[in-house]
């Protein structure tokens, strides 16, 4: 199950202040000050007050980007040089570090959704004729 939001900053500095000050126990704080927080709530930000730099979120672990910032710049710039270049071709450009999907991704990002170019079919001499008649 996915993490939900942070705690606002003002809020986890107030709990954290409640304990130290006011010398309130995680029950009391939840109990009077705070009761739309879970208890659970309270006690992590507690445990964590000690890790933090005064009140900044601490970093929420993930995998590092494959891409890098040039990787990106690299495929965006290739797009918008030659609008009719395949996903294959982006794969070759950053050297097959990700998946086709992760570059689909990658341009839905740039805001990038229909960036390929139609393929049309060219006229044909019969076509012609056809057009003209």
């Amino acid at each position: 199950m996915p993490r939900g939001p942070e705690l606002a900053p003002y809020i986890r500095e107030r709990i954290c202040e409640l304990k130290r000050s006011a010398k309130w126990g995680a029950k009391r704080i939840q109990k009077y000050a705070f009761p739309n927080i879970p208890l659970s709530t309270i006690h992590y930000t507690l445990r964590q007050d000690a890790k933090r730099c005064h009140g900044v979120s601490i970093a929420r672990s993930g995998a590092p980007h494959k891409l890098t910032e040039e990787d990106r710049d690299r495929v965006y710039d290739a797009i918008q040089n030659n609008p009719s270049i395949t996903r294959e071709d982006l794969l070759a450009e950053v050297d097959y570090k990700v998946k086709a999907f992760s570059i689909w991704r990658l341009t839905h990002e740039m805001g990038l959704r229909k960036w390929r170019k139609m393929e049309r079919p060219y006229l044909t001499p019969i076509h012609t004729i056809k057009r003209l008649n």
